[in-house]
């Protein structure tokens, strides 16, 4: 049998099954999805933590540091 003859039967016979990558695809958008979720709101602790640090460390050390000078 020649190349071609070969190559006309391999062109015939090549399937592929991607039936689970759609399904693959999305669980790794949700995945993705719940991971930046995550980050929001750890983020959003983050800043919280901050204001209460600024409020409870940094603003009275200021001041004391206000009265020191004067």
């Amino acid at each position: 049998m020649s190349i071609i003859g070969v190559l006309s039967k391999l062109k015939g016979s090549i399937e592929i099954d991607h039936s689970g990558a759609k399904s693959a695809i999305e669980d790794v958008q949700g995945q993705a999805e719940d991971m930046g979720a995550s980050f929001e709101s750890t983020g959003q602790r983050m800043q919280s933590a901050g204001k209460t640090m600024t409020a409870g460390v940094t603003g009275p050390l200021a001041a004391m540091g206000g009265t020191t000078a004067k």
